[in-house]
């Protein structure tokens, strides 16, 4: 009977997660990334926040190929000019999926963001506008390869003259300027920032071993007109024979002390021990933090513990260990958190309910001190549209 259930779990696990999936994510905005299974038409949540009174909701189209084509996220913003809070609407355009514009359709013109690309999709201008005023500028340059060579920031703020149209007295703006270069095998070795604003010129410069992972990183200051400076090592990296960082070191003088740091992993690759060794002058190194996880058979962390150290914190409580729970979906049911002594500070408890293909339409989200004080502190539904 044990083998059988064996089998129907394994079964199971490989329909679950082999099946086609419809992703997105954005690297500047972690919260808009979304996993479903299936191939995903539309996608309409409605997010309510129990605890603040607010709510949001975000509207996603995807076209036959999985490619998303608009975000549109209405809720509460930030105006940073007149630092109040504000209704928006943001609309994210893309083509072949890459951003094209973010703009709050709340406010009569421009805010927001515009991005243009070359003709091989490498990000050349992006524009940032408030109520109407373009606020920032950044342009970049790509070799024949795609790669980056160089960066040039300008920034107007909300309350310069700069006429965009006429664009008269454009150089006086600019912020900071970047410079790349690249050795033989593609690896970024160095990166010369010149900021104008701040009067200084900084080289970063990269070392990298034969199979492309960094060794060491360092830098070079100029400042106040100086055309010559000395190179300062400042990291230091080691791998073992997968390529896997296993020591991050500090080769400068760092304040109050240097950190040597140390990295362990299973056979699945996942880390499973972090230990921070503390090095002060002229002595003995001891350990600063040792931090050790757990994974289940997908990979996800179950367990995160703080063996040495005093750093974590939930407001002005300390805890050690933060437990979690997944369903058999592997979406997160239980967020615990542990003092050193085992007493619980705090639970987070989702229940979800499930459509067909096992995306989730409703997930409650219960907070409290421990299991028995539970409540309501959010509700999110999705609506599920999919191409036949």
């Amino acid at each position: 009977m044990k083998f059988s259930i064996t089998i129907l779990l394994l079964i199971f696990s490989l329909l679950t997660f082999s099946q086609e999936k419809t992703t997105f994510e954005l690297d500047d905005e972690k919260r808009l990334s979304i996993e479903l299974k299936g191939k995903i038409k539309n996608i309409i949540i409605e997010k309510e926040n129990i605890k603040n009174g607010n709510s949001e909701n975000y509207i996603y189209d995807f076209n036959e190929n999985g490619a998303i084509q608009k975000i549109v996220k209405n809720g509460l913003g930030v105006d940073v000019i007149n630092r109040t809070l504000r209704d928006e609407g943001i609309h994210y355009v893309f083509k072949n999926g890459k951003l094209i514009s973010k703009l709050n359709k709340m406010v009569i013109g421009l805010d927001g963001e515009t991005y243009k690309y070359d003709e091989n999709w490498n990000l050349v201008l992006e524009k940032h506008y408030m109520n109407n005023i373009l606020v920032k500028e950044i342009l970049q340059k790509f070799d024949n390869e795609n790669r980056i060579t160089n960066k040039i920031d300008y920034l107007y703020g909300g309350f310069s003259d700069y006429n965009e149209k006429t664009q008269e007295g454009k150089e006086n703006y600019i912020y900071e300027k970047e410079e790349y270069e690249y050795d033989s095998s593609n690896n970024l070795t160095l990166v010369t920032t010149h900021n104008f604003r701040r009067n200084f010129i900084e080289e970063r410069i990269f070392k990298f071993d034969l199979n492309g992972n960094i060794i060491e990183e360092g830098h070079c200051m100029k400042s106040n007109g100086k055309t010559e400076c000395t190179y300062k090592p400042l990291f230091g990296f080691e791998y073992d024979n997968q390529n896997r960082q296993v020591r991050k070191f500090q080769l400068a003088q760092f304040s109050p002390h240097n950190t040597d740091q140390i990295f362990k992993y299973d056979n699945n690759g996942n880390k499973i021990e972090s230990i921070g060794y503390y090095i002060y002058p002229n002595k003995e190194p001891i350990i600063g933090y040792n931090f050790k996880y757990e994974y289940n058979e997908f990979g996800n962390k179950t367990k995160d513990v703080e063996v040495i150290g005093k750093y974590r914190r939930l407001r002005f409580d300390k805890y050690k260990t933060e437990v979690t729970e997944y369903d058999k979906f592997q979406n997160i049911k239980l967020e615990e958190y542990l003092t050193e002594s085992g007493t619980t500070l705090k639970v987070v408890v989702n229940n979800y309910e499930y459509d067909k293909l096992g995306n989730w339409i409703k997930k409650e989200t219960k907070e409290g001190k421990t299991h028995e004080d539970l409540k309501a502190t959010e509700i999110t539904t999705r609506e599920i549209e999919y191409y036949e």
